[in-house]
This record gives structure tokens, sequence and C-alpha cells, in this order.
């Protein structure tokens, strides 16, 4: 979760690119399936019901949901879009008009790249972090 003065972004990050990785098509192989988008909208729903319980958001900012998403191969501009069209089916845009629901629920979805993070988000910058096997 990052916050800052206009917005919040619930960020989700999936890398298939992992170096070393035994299967590094898995990762892409699981976007072919319902059930992982159904997971990753889950996940919103959670981070969502926790912000609500912890009295975050009180000033109503923007919520956007970003999924960072590194797999091999990488994504073309098509499956993208195929992939946001899943995504915008399962979250919650349609309680934005609700009337009984009196909290801001979501206002945007991305789905970007490694590269894509750091053009449109510059100010928040991920590491590559080695790690030493145990």
């Amino acid at each position: 979760m990052i916050e800052d003065k206009e917005k919040l972004i619930c960020l989700e990050y999936k890398n298939g690119n992992i170096k070393n990785a035994k299967n590094p098509e898995a990762l892409k192989q699981k976007t072919d399936t319902e059930v992982f988008w159904k997971k990753i909208a889950k996940k919103f729903y959670g981070t969502m019901f926790l912000v609500w319980a912890c009295n975050k958001n009180q000033a109503e900012k923007t919520v956007q949901y970003v999924l960072l998403l590194e797999c091999n191969p990488g994504l073309d501009n098509a499956l993208k879009k195929r992939f946001v069209m899943k995504m915008v089916r399962q979250l919650p845009f349609k309680y934005n008009s609700q009337n009984k629901i009196h909290k801001r629920v979501i206002d945007d979805f991305c789905l970007v790249d490694f590269n894509e993070w750091r053009e449109k988000y510059p100010q928040y910058p991920i590491y590559n972090m080695e790690c030493s096997e145990v």
C-alpha cells in the first residue's frame, strides 16, 4: 500500500523473472487461468477491508489498484488489454455507484511491467534484491 497526497495505490507484485527460477514460464502459464485472476482480485478485497478496518483513507482519496506483473515471456499490449478486462470484471467498480456503500472502493486498475512502473511512478522506486540461498 502506497499513500500519497492524492491517492492510495494498492500494489500487487508478481515476478516470474526470478534469477535461477526452475520454471520461468510458470507465472505466464498461471495467467491463462481464471483462478489466477480471481486470487488477485480477492487480494484487493482483503486489502481494502483492512484499509477500512484500520480507519485509513478518511480523506476519501482516489483508490488505484496496480498489478506489477513480470513474466517470461513478457506481455504484449493485446495480452495486457485482455488481462485488464479480466480484472475489471473481478474488481468492485460497481460499488462506486451504490448509495449504500459510503467508502471509496476503487477508482482505477492498471497492469504494468517493471519498466512501465518506473515511468509512471518514478517517486516509488522498486529494486531487485539478490538473495543468497539458505
